[in-house]
């Protein structure tokens, strides 16, 4: 991926992987191969008119990942959401050695930062555009640049109003 210069124009992150949420792995695979065609398709035009298209990282487990990186560049920009997430319950790991697993710890923290890991460790992404709150333990590992949801900002606007006197 070239970086926009002169004369290139952007447009904000496409989808590029597959959501695998729980489908049997011959179900991941053929909806994996189905969102890369389509997302490729989606994204030649704009490529052509030379605008910079920046990939959506998604995963599931460790079984997905396998496709979901498959055809992201290395050592570029890409984006990542963990909006949807449950990352309200702060991780506190168990006692016992290796254990990731903590108590009160959603599985679905464990499963975002294992598979954030993944991505970094396979892609080296230059940076990462985040969408929505990230853990910290993600930023310790590349360059994060989150941007706040929609709903972020509506609440921190209602937040203004009240404390000014409106309702």
């Amino acid at each position: 991926m070239e970086p926009a210069g002169e004369g290139v124009r952007s447009i904000g992150p496409l989808p590029d992987d597959a959501d695998a949420g729980l489908l049997p792995l011959p179900g991941l695979a053929a909806d994996a191969a189905i969102v890369k065609y389509v997302s490729q398709s989606l994204v030649r035009p704009f490529l052509a008119e030379r605008f910079t298209v920046i990939p959506t990282i998604s995963w599931s487990t460790a079984v997905s990942y396998d496709f979901c990186f498959q055809s992201v560049p290395r050592r570029s920009v890409v984006a990542a959401s963990a909006v949807g997430v449950d990352l309200s319950t702060k991780p506190v790991l168990s006692l016992s050695k290796g254990s990731r697993q903590g108590l009160n710890t959603p599985l679905e923290y464990w499963l975002f930062v294992d598979g954030f890991t993944e991505m970094v460790q396979r892609l080296e992404p230059l940076v990462v555009l985040a969408y929505g709150r990230i853990p910290v333990v993600c930023h310790e590992l590349v360059e994060v640049v989150a941007y706040p949801t929609r709903w972020t900002n509506i609440r921190a606007a209602r937040k203004g109003r009240n404390e000014s006197g409106f309702v």
